[in-house]
């Protein structure tokens, strides 16, 4: 196991060769690990700009023509082009570029998680494709997504990794400390991880990073989802541990790379762009100012421009918003700047400008100047986007519920084709179970006709004892012509049979072989008694034949005594069958075939819960309504789908009956009931996992629990039944249990099911039964019929957003949880003035948007947000801001009735969310300016 491990090619991590336990040792003996694989061309740009580094630099990983391909298709994409970059030792290393660009396949390579296509890559001096288990005991990594265990805490969690580096002891106890202190996670030390907010998640993963103390170490967007405090935090430690080790950081942030990186990097397309100091790459490739001014709302944008240009004509705009001006003014044309600030600043010029800023081209900007120009040639860049910002919503009610059907059973089909274990799982997998069912079925086993009545029915040598028997055979063996295994026959010379008896109660267990029988001739007690001299078998009942099989060797022995040793005596008889016990065994295998037909029925509506909970757990589901889905149209696709790939199953399941001539349920008679009973247990099955679906919030527990309990409630009480029903004393309460069984879709179907192949036994009780009787499948169909409408008034009333807002709105109580906090900015309070002269005069309403004393407390009493109130009107941008393990205030999920409010509602479009319950119309389109800031 451990060598296919090795060797077999994965998804992650790199395959050795299959000799590698030979190869590997070879390597290290001839020295021959420290060549290089040579690489193709240099991949970098050939209009780039690279900083040459001093010769005497010590470089802790040096990449020479690193490649990677993937294959879409009969497409190759190129990840990775012949990368060639060198990190130096004891620096920050900072790799940049746009999603997408190659970034996380470098890191992967480098940490051997993803082999190389070609060239190689060296991490103090060790080849990562010759030596890669060396490498890896110099490196750490901090992966992009966090990989942690919810159940461990932050010690434990350290004191992992710690030991997988080799600390132990005091030695990791201080490294545990230390880092935990670092990353401000020391009062969290106990706490697990699934409690920790997503920014302490990310400071989790990277103490682990540092904990071993590696010589390099690899951050791939370490301060993603950290605050602006947490980060400065992070840069502090970064930079201290950058004396220790080499990092190679990668990050969207470009002031983050600016203030950290000694050597910056900037890849795009699998390609380096450019690489350097960021001062270097200011210096090269930001050859410009940018000018930013912040307009009135009655700003008049085409004199602005023309005052301008009329400047510096060489000015290009950049941007512009609702509010916000950007231009980028060229270093070579700046001998009018200072003339073209001050007419700014004149009131005799004012065409709506408030204020504005001048500054230099930052290392973002030098990192927008490298993409743009590597995605000049996009085809993207000149495609029009009249057709997006110009279409019209569809009035008419009926086309856009066909418009919404298709596209949303297109994604379902979509995502099931694509996802090939489940469909089979949904599909396959039963009918995959029936056809095992009767094949298991079709085998029988034949029953021989006769038993040859000779010592040659045994496998092995077996003896026999002999007293008194030399007048009739002397034959010290018996065996017959042809077989290997032999009778020895022993004379124990004893006076009568009963000491033969004692002899075999005191030796039974010391005997070398099997045992058998024995024979006492010539009693003289028996010959006294009856006047002849009989002779007595002794055999051993636990084989079954031995006493016919020991009559014929002694006939034998006494017939090869008289005519010699070639007389053979045979004997064989028919084989002995109970007609009772054959029937017995043919109802034990009908009844077991049922069951065994029941079980994949049993697990079919764990299928249909999956799909479901797994939408409103990762939140596709609530997009979709607020996209505009209707209600009624998302539940009628779900059901329309799994109603389709179950009449798959169902034609395989009756195509297999067919083949195997199975007339239980496909027989002229059969085929009717069969077919009525199977697909009333579709409808009611798959309605029955939409109820299932309310009680669950994770798509895998709620489809092993649902397999689990449809099982358990279809094919044990169907058991029970059945075991009751053979009891003579217990018939009465089986039929009793039946009726409250049935209102279970899963036993119901279960009871069609063995009562179909059990038919023709039933019919020797009761001649009046046929297939279509109520106790064959009557009563099943109708109790399965009644419980689909009641099933899915269930599902569709209780997930209905108006019935699960009316369910809030019982807990509503505006008076009792609203809380006024006086501590607050002016700014806040002459927000809270504007909405509160809104609402008493209603016909003047100007905010679009209006969210007024919004309060939510969790039910751990956390309170999250508190009495929050302001506006917005068309066109301005809210941007909400607060540290790391502050709870930001959320009015988007308000808004969209993903949380409920304990106090008052927000206002969409002057309209209360408690009465819109079908779907929000747009209000506004995109804007790019920013005009309101919330600070909590």
């Amino acid at each position: 196991m451990i060598y296919l491990e090795a060797v077999l090619p994965r998804e992650y991590g790199t395959p050795k060769h299959p000799l590698f336990f030979i190869l590997e040792p070879c390597r290290r003996f001839w020295c021959h690990a420290h060549e290089w694989d040579e690489g193709g061309p240099d991949g970098r740009s050939s209009d780039g700009t690279y900083e040459e580094m001093d010769e005497s630099v010590d470089y802790a990983v040096e990449i020479k023509g690193l490649r990677r391909e993937y294959k879409r298709g009969r497409r190759t994409f190129v990840a990775v082009d012949n990368l060639y970059w060198n990190m130096p030792n004891y620096c920050v290393s900072v790799l940049l570029g746009p999603n997408g660009a190659g970034k996380s396949t470098t890191i992967n390579m480098i940490t051997g998680m993803i082999r190389p296509d070609a060239g190689d890559c060296r991490v103090f001096g060790r080849s990562v494709r010759k030596e890669l288990s060396v490498v890896r005991q110099n490196i750490s990594l901090c992966p992009q997504h966090n990989v942690l265990w919810s159940q461990l805490t932050c010690r434990e969690h350290l004191e992992f990794f710690g030991r997988i580096k080799g600390l132990k002891g005091l030695q990791l106890k201080d490294a545990v400390m230390r880092m935990l202190h670092e990353v401000d996670l020391y009062d969290k030390m106990d706490c697990n991880a699934h409690t920790l907010s997503g920014g302490q998640k990310r400071k989790l993963s990277l103490a682990a990073a540092f904990v071993g103390g590696s010589r390099l170490v690899l951050l791939d967007e370490p301060t993603a989802g950290m605050d602006a405090v947490a980060r400065r935090h992070i840069w502090g430690l970064l930079r201290r541990m950058s004396f220790m080790h080499a990092i190679l950081l990668t990050t969207h942030f470009m002031d983050e790379a600016d203030i950290l990186g000694d050597h910056v990097a900037i890849m795009s397309r699998g390609v380096l762009k450019c690489s350097g100091s960021s001062l270097f790459l200011k210096s090269r490739l930001a050859a410009a100012y940018t000018l930013q001014i912040s307009l009135a709302p009655d700003a008049n944008y085409t004199a602005i421009k023309h005052l301008i240009a009329s400047y510096i004509p060489e000015t290009y705009s950049i941007f512009s918003g609702a509010t916000e001006l950007r231009c980028r003014i060229p270093a070579g044309n700046t001998t009018n700047l200072v003339p073209l600030l001050k007419c700014l600043e004149s009131p005799s010029q004012y065409v709506g400008i408030r204020n504005y800023a001048l500054s230099a081209m930052t290392l973002e900007d030098v990192f927008l100047h490298v993409v743009a120009e590597a995605e000049a040639n996009s085809s993207l860049e000149y495609l029009p986007v009249d057709v997006i910002w110009n279409c019209a919503l569809v009035s008419r009610s009926g086309e856009s519920i066909g418009m919404q059907f298709r596209a949303l059973l297109k994604k379902r089909i979509l995502c099931a084709v694509r996802d090939w274990w489940a469909l089979g799982f949904q599909i396959i997998c039963p009918a995959a179970c029936i056809l095992l069912a009767v094949v298991l079925d079709s085998i029988h086993y034949n029953q021989p006709v006769s038993v040859e009545l000779t010592p040659s029915v045994y496998p092995f040598d077996t003896m026999s004892d002999a007293v008194g028997c030399s007048a009739y055979f002397t034959a010290s063996t018996y065996a017959l012509p042809g077989s290997a295994h032999q009778v020895h026959i022993t004379d124990r010379n004893m006076l009568n049979s009963m000491n033969l008896s004692w002899y075999h109660v005191d030796n039974y267990l010391r005997h070398p072989l099997a045992h058998l029988s024995s024979f006492s001739c010539a009693d003289p007690n028996y010959a006294a008694m009856l006047g002849t001299n009989p002779i007595m078998i002794f055999y051993n009942t636990s084989a079954p034949h031995e006493v016919a099989t020991a009559l014929s060797t002694l006939y034998s022995l006494i017939l090869q005594s008289v005519v010699g040793a070639g007389a053979i005596l045979r004997t064989s008889m028919s084989y002995l069958s109970s007609a009772k016990l054959v029937d017995v065994n043919n109802a034990f295998q009908t009844v077991f075939k049922g069951f065994v037909v029941v079980i994949p029925f049993t697990i079919l509506p764990s299928n249909c819960v999956s799909w479901v909970v797994h939408e409103r757990e990762c939140g596709a589901r609530h997009l979709q309504y607020l996209s505009g889905l209707r209600f009624f149209v998302y539940w009628g696709v779900n059901f329309l789908f799994d109603m389709t790939a179950y009449l798959l199953t169902f034609v395989l399941i009756i195509i297999i009956f067919l083949m195997f001539g199975q007339k239980s349920f496909v027989g002229p008679d059969a085929i009717g009931p069969t077919t009525l009973l199977l697909l009333t247990y579709g409808f009611t099955g798959t309605s029955m996992a939409y109820v299932l679906y309310l009680f669950f919030k994770s798509h895998v527990k709620a489809q092993s629990t649902v397999m689990v309990i449809c099982f358990a409630i279809g094919f044990f009480p169907l058991v029970v039944v059945n075991i009751f029903n053979l009891i003579d004393r217990t018939q009465a309460l089986s039929e009793g249990l039946r009726w409250p069984f049935r209102l279970m879709p899963t036993y119901a179907v279960g009871e069609g099911i063995i009562n179909l192949i059990t038919l023709d036994q039933h019919r020797s009780q009761n001649p009046t039964l046929n297939v279509w009787s109520m106790s064959t499948v009557g009563w099943a169909c109708i109790f399965m019929a009644c419980e689909f409408p009641v099933f899915m008034l269930i599902t569709l009333v209780v997930d209905h957003p108006r019935f699960r807002l009316k369910m809030r709105k019982l807990s509503y109580h505006p008076e009792k949880t609203r809380v006024r906090y006086f501590d607050k900015d002016s700014d806040v309070e002459d927000e809270q003035i504007h909405v509160h002269r809104q609402l008493d005069r209603r016909e003047n309403w100007q905010d679009d948007v209006t969210l007024f004393h919004l309060r939510k407390m969790y039910s751990n009493g956390k309170l999250a947000v508190k009495d929050i109130t302001f506006g917005l009107v068309r066109g301005e941008v809210l941007l909400s801001w607060a540290p790391m393990g502050l709870v930001r205030p959320p009015p988007y999920p308000f808004c969209v009735r993903s949380l409920y409010r304990l106090v008052a509602a927000p206002t969409f479009v002057g309209t209360m969310l408690w009465k819109m319950v079908k779907r929000p119309e747009p209000a506004s389109g995109t804007v790019h300016n920013l005009t309101h800031v919330l600070i909590c």
